[in-house]
């Protein structure tokens, strides 16, 4: 039955009836959306996952059980799961990251523990569960509070992903024991294709998991080969391809500022930011007839931040690739996942 804390724990190698009966009875939505997503998974063999829209109209992409079933060995051998282990799905069944967790369970025989997912994880803190995955604001709430470190810490293997993660989390991320990874990945990869671990050990760089390859096009974005699905893509990522395949990235070449002949990547320039100032922010290039386009810093807050936290980051940022201007707004837009919508943005 569900308990109180409106978590329910089920064996994917049991007999699912009942569990499925008894998911869609829940309350919860997400509960019987998974009750529908396992009965698809016996009953389909194609599937479809929907793209968050974050970088342009949301759309459908299909993919076969067997490409599916590809990616689940993927990640089975890279982070050596098998049917000891207790899933934890804590991202919404809408999209790719929430489904494959459970399709991930459901082939490798894993048992799952499922809750309504939110940022705020005091329902599911201290649950018995050894692979999971969250979104970047999820770890923030559970590292800052001593349960919720403990209780991360005691997950064997975390996977964090969907947004950017700031300098200032993945800092107390490296201080962890257990293995954490930031995971590199899209609805056409079915989730990540490549990791960089976070926790004791770390690295600056992601690397690709088995059987991907990659390569670089001529605007230094990242091209994928992910064999194991056979499929090619290339991304809007630029970044730069070491010998060994690690790779780090820059920003997306679509969201490349044109400002008096340079071209400035917002990410490099928000990460810079972050370090210095606590409130969410983004920089974003408008249309300027000087400049062609100018650098803007926008800040999610109801009020006029210490101008000392954003006067601190010139040490780092040139002065031609300084903000022209400094706008606030109440609430950036956002994807379930956490990840800011660009061009819902309004200044």
């Amino acid at each position: 039955m569900l308990n109180r804390k409106n978590c329910y724990r089920f064996n994917s190698l049991s007999k699912l009836d009942k569990d499925c009966n008894t998911l869609m009875k829940s309350e919860i939505l997400e509960q019987r959306l998974i009750a529908q997503a396992i009965m698809d998974w016996h009953k389909n063999e194609d599937f479809e996952f929907r793209t968050s829209g974050s970088t342009g109209i949301p759309k459908s992409i299909s993919f076969s059980k067997d490409q599916v079933k590809a990616s689940i060995n993927q990640s089975k051998v890279a982070f050596n799961l098998s049917s000891n282990d207790t899933a934890l799905i804590s991202l919404p069944m809408r999209y790719v990251a929430g489904k494959m967790m459970l399709y991930r369970a459901l082939q490798i025989g894993m048992n799952v523990v499922t809750f309504d997912p939110k940022v705020e994880l005091e329902d599911v803190i201290g649950e018995s569960v050894s692979f999971a995955a969250f979104v970047p604001q999820q770890i923030d709430y559970l590292i800052e509070s001593r349960d919720g470190r403990k209780w991360l810490e005691s997950i064997r293997i975390v996977l964090v992903g969907g947004s950017a993660i700031n300098l200032s989390l993945e800092a107390k991320l490296r201080t962890l024991s257990n293995e954490v990874y930031h995971t590199y990945g899209m609805t056409e990869t079915l989730t990540h294709i490549a990791v960089k671990k976070l926790s004791q050990g770390g690295s600056n760089s992601f690397s690709p998991l088995p059987n991907v390859s990659l390569s670089v096009s001529k605007e230094n974005t990242l091209v994928i080969f992910a064999h194991h699905l056979g499929v090619k893509l290339e991304t809007n990522d630029v970044v730069r391809l070491n010998e060994d395949q690690s790779f780090l990235v820059f920003g997306r070449i679509d969201n490349v500022i044109n400002s008096g002949a340079l071209k400035i990547h917002p990410e490099n320039l928000e990460s810079i930011f972050r370090k210095y100032i606590p409130n969410d922010l983004i920089v974003l290039g408008v249309p300027d007839e000087r400049w062609g386009e100018k650098v803007v810093l926008v800040i999610e807050s109801t009020f006029s931040i210490d101008p000392e936290w954003i006067m601190a980051a010139k040490s780092e940022i040139p002065r031609t690739k300084w903000p022209k201007q400094i706008k606030y707004v109440n609430k950036l837009p956002r994807t379930e996942s956490g990840k800011v919508i660009r061009k819902n943005v309004f200044i």
